[in-house]
């Protein structure tokens, strides 16, 4: 048994900033790595990914080495970026409390070793007491010209817009170094015993775990062609192909504690094309003891003068790991064969190494002493074979704040920035989300209306269907209001109280809402405008209470011939006649009298709530009812977000298409869609498919306005989709990849979220208290609602129902 003490002779020397001396002498630069999320990049991406590393890394000084370190570890889901206040959040946090998943830490370090480089003995003991480490520490920092060539590569790899690379702090550096020597365990020791497993492979105990390894070091354990990017048939089909990284798996199908290692070992190119050569030379020098020498001696030769003519071929050395953690014999063995596995799907042949070679793999893959690997341990490459080996994508990244979702790799809670509070991918953050009927358009919406409610913005939901109506019975009576249009019952909402003087604004607003009520679908002109604000401003004057609409048209109808001639109103520019015969259907006997014969108005509520549904099931197939509904509403809106530009807003139209198949209405909401984003909100709406909007400028305006998608499955396809916005190959291939599935006890369905040019396979995964409160169909809502009324309390009513079932 040999233990290892860092605390006295520790692999590093020294640490200064992202820059250390190693106990081997090396100079490392570390840097930690931004990458893009996984199943975000098209085949194109990898490939421009591929060829920005090889432009950062081929001018790098001769002798140098580059070490991509990708460290998986396993964690549980802890919950603690959850809110945990209301019953919904409780119970959310409840569900993924405890769920596995593994964090990615990726890094790079580049080192050099100057001309004794490949003159290394490939073992050797990294916490022995060095006799010369004092004059080594003394010639720490005067290599200044290789950590400036690091710094200058880096910042040439941070132009790139998938890729950044953050230099290390001194912390960062020793903390690596601790947990790489205790196998990720506080308080561990290293320990190099070795014991024989079951299937005969050695494995190093380190602090109570089993380590193990497979190597790529020879080029002949690699495969006749070397992808830069394949096919993941997990998310492909004949139909399309969804591509991801050539090393993609290495880092995200082994569900252990792992770590992948890419080293790149830069040599003098003219020194090594020199030496081929030679070999060459003696080949054919030689074909008289063998037929064949003559014939590979040609063959090098023939590639020596490749070389010269390509200048983008750069002969190198490398070597790469999968170094494993396992926790028992049975574990160890499992993740061995799965490693195998992995790399015989891409027709890799790695060995697994001998006793003394498992402990230099391990001690060496420490970046500090990464250079100090035997090049019996190196294959001879080209540079762009190397870097087709390093892992380019990494895990699900959380947004400082937003919605949560899940994502696609372990179905553990994510945070989506839906708004973009930093404007860093749209200016304004309007959302339209797509999907055939059933696919969850009204679960994913409410889920999202829900925690814009929870982070202090205020809603106002056009509703179709009933969809809201349960969370508004949830929320706060104080918070929420729940408004629904029953036939044959007047409307609970009066415009013309108006609490204080009239103003402008509020005068403008009541001449548009009249006017609609006479002609929905015609557009106010100024001269109409203009006599119904005359009219208003007179009637608000000479009639001092009780204000109504049809106090409004008594009021004219009794004093036109007066109102024209002191207001100066001309026939040519308001036809009173029609005025008062077209508006007479909404008074005493006529059709729609019923909608203003009530004496209730609730509309001094509406400054007191965050959260109101307008509920307008019955009347979606009667126009006129509809669209007084949505004027009514209009205003809400007016008074809700318009007014109040200090917190954020947002008006949700479900079933969208049924709104604005008539003019009235969508002319009111393709308004708010263009004018919504100075008063600091959003327009979201649903739909079953683009083809539901109406051919226009108009809707062609909304499609504009809309930055941030939602797209859920659809067995028909997304060609309208891809078409009105424009997707790529990419996004479309995403968007056919989507699915519906029923993973063990878990229910979730896949959608994608687009936000401006950015695109993300995300899940929505639901609590069954949560999913009990979304439903909106069947028996199961109204066996729910009829609960509801008897406990009046909608969340023990949900707790109840899942007790009875």
């Amino acid at each position: 048994m040999e233990n290892a003490f860092l605390s006295k002779n520790p692999p590093t020397l020294k640490v200064d900033g992202h820059s250390f001396l190693s106990s081997n002498g090396d100079v490392v630069c570390g840097y930690s790595l931004q990458l893009p999320e996984i199943f975000t990049l098209s085949k194109e991406d990898y490939t421009a990914m591929h060829e920005h590393w090889f432009r950062t890394l081929r001018f790098l000084p001769k002798y140098s080495f580059v070490h991509k370190m990708d460290i998986f570890l396993k964690e549980k889901f802890n919950g603690q970026l959850l809110p945990n206040s209301t019953f919904i959040q409780k119970k959310t946090r409840k569900h993924y409390t405890g769920r596995e998943y593994f964090t990615h830490y990726p890094f790079l370090f580049i080192g050099n070793r100057g001309s004794t480089f490949l003159k290394n003995s490939g073992i050797h003991n990294p916490f022995r007491k060095l006799p010369d480490r004092d004059r080594l520490i003394s010639e720490f920092g005067r290599d200044n010209d290789f950590m400036e060539d690091a710094d200058k590569a880096m910042d040439f790899i941070n132009t790139s817009k998938h890729i950044k690379a953050v230099p290390m702090s001194s912390d960062e550096i020793y903390a690596l170094q601790e947990n790489y020597f205790n196998a990720f365990q506080p308080d561990a020791y290293v320990s190099t015993d070795m014991t024989a497993r079951s299937d005969k492979k050695p494995a190093i105990d380190v602090g109570g775990k089993l380590v193990g390894a497979y190597c790529l070091d020879n080029i002949k354990q690699f495969p006749d062609y070397v992808d830069i990017s394949k096919i993941d048939p997990a998310f492909s089909s004949k139909k399309y192909k969804f591509h991801k990284g050539l090393a993609d798996d290495f880092g995200f199908r082994l569900p252990y504690d792992h770590i992948y290692n890419q080293i790149v070992y830069l040599e003098d190119h003219t020194l090594k094309k020199e030496k081929i050569k030679e070999t060459s030379r003696k080949l054919k020098g030689s074909r008289g003891f063998d037929e064949e020498n003559e014939e590979k001696g040609r063959i090098l030769s023939d590639y020596v003068t490749e070389l010269g003519q390509d200048e983008m071929r750069i002969l190198t050395q490398g070597h790469s790991n999968i170094i494993f953690y396992a926790d028992s014999d049975p574990e160890f063995n499992k993740c061995a064969r799965q490693i195998e596995t992995i790399f015989k799907t891409h027709d890799f042949k790695p060995i697994y190494p001998s006793r003394g070679r498992l402990k230099e793999i391990y001690l060496n893959s420490f970046p500090a002493l990464s250079g100090s690997i035997s090049t019996q341990r190196m294959y001879d490459s080209e540079l762009e074979i190397n870097l087709a080996l390093f892992l380019n994508v990494t895990t699900y990244k959380n947004d400082p704040e937003g919605i949560v979702f899940s994502d696609r790799l372990y179905n553990v809670p994510i945070i989506r920035d839906v708004r973009d509070y930093e404007k860093k991918r749209i200016k304004a953050w309007n959302f339209t989300m797509y999907g055939p009927t059933g696919e969850g358009k009204s679960v994913l919406a409410q889920h999202i209306i829900r925690q814009f409610n929870e982070l202090g913005y205020r809603n106002v939901i056009f509703d179709i269907g009933g969809s809201f109506k349960k969370l508004a019975l949830l929320l706060p009576k104080e918070r929420s209001l729940f408004i629904s249009f029953e036939p044959g019952r007047p409307l609970p909402l009066n415009p013309f109280q108006i609490n204080g003087s009239l103003d402008a604004q509020q005068l403008k607003d009541l001449s548009v809402f009249v006017f609609k009520l006479w002609k929905p679908e015609e557009d106010i002109s100024d001269t109409v405008q203009t006599s119904l604000s005359r009219l208003l401003e007179t009637y608000y004057r000479e009639v001092v209470s009780d204000h109504t609409y049809p106090s409004f048209y008594r009021f004219v109808k009794d004093n036109t011939d007066k109102l024209k001639e002191f207001l100066n109103i001309e026939s040519r520019f308001f036809d009173m006649d029609s005025f008062l015969f077209l508006c007479s259907k909404y008074i005493d006997d006529g059709q729609y009298a019923y909608l203003f014969s009530g004496r209730e108005d609730s509309s001094h509520l509406i400054d007191e709530k965050e959260y109101i549904v307008f509920e307008f099931d019955k009347a979606q197939d009667d126009p006129v009812a509809l669209s007084i509904l949505m004027l009514m509403g209009s205003q809400a809106v007016k008074k809700l977000i318009w007014e109040n530009k200090a917190v954020p807003g947002v008006i949700f139209y479900d079933e969208l298409a049924k709104f604005i198949k008539y003019k009235s209405i969508r002319d009111t909401v393709v308004f708010f869609y263009q004018a919504i984003r100075k008063q600091n909100a959003a327009v979201g709406s649903s739909l079953q498919s683009p083809a539901q909007l109406p051919i226009g400028d108009d809707t062609d305006a909304m499609i504009d306005n809309t930055q941030v998608v939602y797209v859920l499955f659809n067995e028909k396809g997304y060609a309208p989709l891809v078409q009105r916005f424009n997707l790529s190959e990419h996004q479309h291939n995403i968007l056919k990849s989507l699915t519906s599935i029923r993973e063990g006890d878990k229910d979730f369905t896949e959608f994608a979220l687009i936000i401006g040019s950015e695109i993300w396979p995300l899940r929505l995964e639901l609590p069954p208290e949560v999913l009990k409160l979304y439903q909106t169909d069947g028996a199961e809502y109204e066996e729910i609602m009829q609960l509801y009324e008897k406990t009046g309390d909608m969340e023990k009513t949900i707790i109840q129902h899942i007790k009875n079932h």
